[in-house]
């Protein structure tokens, strides 16, 4: 006897219900699939958004804050590296790259930044720059998602108000303001937000330098009394014992140096503890579907022993019954893990599109096979829990017909 008829027949008689299962079922796949796709892209974007900066010299503080105001450009105040430090760092043995970074001022709402030529091609390394970099103060480069376009004019602004000419209001630098003449290549990361511009821009804007160099040039090197201090000072060393040997040099002297995977690190730590507590909230769920599915297959065979019980009279062998039960809840099982399937799916495109626009960085929208542990472990425990109420129902007798 084939069961494959009668498990359709009771699944479209009872069609609202079973949607309801496999909806109930579908939500537990696509939280445990969604909580392990999120941590997992999280970590990818985050380390990729590292990929530029080997290691980061900063003023004695928090190594959080300056892997976060540097990498991901969040605001942040942070103790500047004096000048002195500054000019000693650019003549650093064992360095393919020192460059300052000067923070605090914005411009049509993005960050600026003040840097040297040097970093803004570091930056464009892996594409072309649409135009060129800058040259001369007045001039910036702007990331990718930036507004403003090649021979704009705009006004850096103290903080992160927005004033563009002509006009505007609150603590800007009228006599700042620059063109842009370059934009970089699109990169997933916070600076594609961002607007570089000569530090020497920064530095006479806040005035932290007391001269000006007579040539009219931008950066390095700088006379004594032309070189301010920096937010940070990002370093890519020569070799990987360069990079040892600069770090331990540069803490002696009373900076914080870091790498920032190292920092990453206890953040991912900190991120597995809340991703466990996650994980641990969607198998609860995983388990809560469980029990109700069993006890809606229970009540639903109590509803039913009547037709249960007119397929035994008529001849039906107990592991026939035992089949029809078990396949109905399978099928439900099933149904839901495909429909989670795509629920995850949709839910990791729509949380990563908004982390990454919140972030500043891009997140990767993908899924992998350990993502759906979860919904394995659901289907395997429901295929032994449907054995129950169907092992329950091929014991029932015709004489219990009512």
């Amino acid at each position: 006897m084939n069961p494959l008829p009668l498990v359709a027949a009771d699944l479209r008689a009872s069609r609202w219900g079973a949607l309801v299962v496999a909806l109930l079922v579908g939500c537990a796949v696509a939280l445990s699939v969604v909580v392990s796709a999120a941590e997992r892209s999280l970590r990818a974007g985050s380390a990729r958004a590292a990929d530029d900066f080997d290691l980061l010299v900063g003023g004695p503080g928090s190594a959080t804050d300056l892997v976060l105001a540097t990498v991901y450009l969040r605001p942040t105040d942070l103790p500047l590296v004096d000048a002195k430090r500054v000019k000693r760092l650019m003549e650093a043995k064992g360095t393919a790259l020192v460059a300052p970074l000067a923070f605090g001022d914005s411009a049509d709402g993005q960050p600026v930044v003040g840097t040297i030529e040097a970093f803004v091609r570091h930056l464009a390394r892996r594409g072309m720059i649409e135009g060129r970099a800058f040259a001369r103060e007045g001039e910036a480069v702007v990331g990718a998602d930036v507004r403003l376009r090649l021979g704009e004019r705009a006004v850096p602004v103290h903080g992160q108000q927005t004033v563009k000419l002509p006009g505007g209001a609150g603590h800007h630098h009228d006599e700042e303001a620059f063109s842009v003449v370059g934009r970089l290549p699109r990169s997933g990361t916070a600076w594609d937000h961002a607007i570089l511009v000569p530090i020497e821009t920064v530095w006479e804007a806040h005035h932290l330098v007391l001269g000006e160099r007579d040539d009219g040039r931008i950066g390095p090197p700088w006379p004594d009394d032309a070189v301010g201090g920096a937010s940070v000072v990002v370093i890519k060393p020569a070799g990987v014992a360069d990079a040892y040997r600069l770090r331990q040099a540069l803490k002696g002297d009373g900076l914080l140096a870091l790498f920032p995977a190292e920092t990453l690190i206890e953040l991912y730590e900190a991120l597995g503890s809340a991703g466990a507590v996650a994980a641990a909230i969607a198998h609860g769920a995983h388990a809560l579907v469980l029990i109700a599915i069993g006890l809606v297959a229970m009540a639903a065979l109590a509803a039913r022993r009547t037709q249960i019980a007119v397929l035994r009279a008529m001849g039906a062998p107990a592991g026939f019954v035992f089949l029809v039960v078990w396949l109905e809840i399978v099928v439900l099982l099933a149904a839901g893990v495909v429909l989670g399937t795509g629920l995850a799916w949709a839910a990791t495109a729509v949380i990563t599109t908004w982390a990454s626009a919140s972030l500043g960085f891009v997140l990767p929208a993908s899924l992998s096979f350990g993502d759906f542990s979860g919904a394995g472990l659901i289907l395997l425990a429901g295929l032994l829990l449907a054995a129950l109420p169907a092992l329950f129902a091929a014991r029932q007798p015709a004489a219990n017909a009512p």
